[in-house]
């Protein structure tokens, strides 16, 4: 029995290898692309009539003077 690689010519080894090899950098683009996709799940939120809930804690809280600083570059 020959042995079947041996009874290739060199051209046609040559081909299956570069198939292979374009076939498994395919197929790494392919599967590295595939896990960045995600899936968005879209959930109603309840919205409040309450203005106060809306403005959070820091915003609600308005200090008496207002300074401004000049810094200066160069």
């Amino acid at each position: 029995m020959a042995d079947p690689i041996k009874a290739t010519t060199p051209i046609l080894r040559m081909a299956v290898i570069g198939a292979c090899v374009v076939g498994l950098v395919l197929g790494a683009i392919y599967l590295s692309s595939t896990k960045e996709r995600k899936t968005v799940i879209l959930t109603k939120t309840k919205t409040s009539s309450d203005p106060k809930a809306a403005i959070p804690s820091i915003d609600a809280s308005v200090p008496t003077k207002t300074e401004t600083a000049t810094f200066a570059l160069g």
